[in-house]
């Protein structure tokens, strides 16, 4: 599973998870994107992603309280 997001907001959700004791299982992986200059398909390969398995996306939107 991959978690794609904004470096910045990738970290406060890392740093949220961690206060809250929740820990990251070894089947996801943090891949930071600025999506007003990165390629999302070259970072999304560049952190492993297989394109023969078929992957599945899910997209969530909300925005950060702070």
């Amino acid at each position: 599973m991959f978690e794609v997001d904004h470096p910045d907001t990738q970290q406060w959700k890392r740093q949220q998870a961690a206060a809250a004791g929740i820990g990251v299982p070894p089947s996801l992986a943090f891949v930071p994107v600025d999506f007003e200059g990165d390629a999302l398909a070259g970072a999304l390969d560049a952190a492993g992603l297989d394109r023969a398995a078929g992957p599945r996306f899910s997209c969530g939107s909300g925005s950060r309280r702070t």
